[in-house]
């Protein structure tokens, strides 16, 4: 049975909640066949945030579960690409 299941991202993913979204990544992982991320409002996020994408999407490649992003954000993009993480983030 295919369960998709879409993660909505706030304005902001940071080290002040990325516990909070590794739960709702952990459990999203958990309980589906495929994952998508609509990142369209999210406007700032940190180092922290990105590792928790760049981890996840690893999570998912790893458990054989697509993981598609929904309207990246240019904040978004911009930060995975300058720490470098754009192909482990987006791919």
């Amino acid at each position: 049975m295919t369960v998709e299941m879409t993660l909505e991202l706030p304005e902001e993913v940071s080290i002040e909640n990325v516990c909070e979204w590794k739960e709702k990544f952990t459990e999203v992982l958990q309980g589906s066949s495929s994952v998508q991320v609509n990142a369209g409002a999210l406007s700032r996020v940190d180092t922290a945030g990105i590792q928790l994408f760049a981890v996840a999407a690893m999570a998912a490649k790893a458990a054989g579960k697509p993981l598609s992003w929904q309207r990246p954000s240019d904040a978004l993009k911009d930060t995975v690409a300058q720490l470098g993480l754009t192909q482990i983030v987006f791919n």
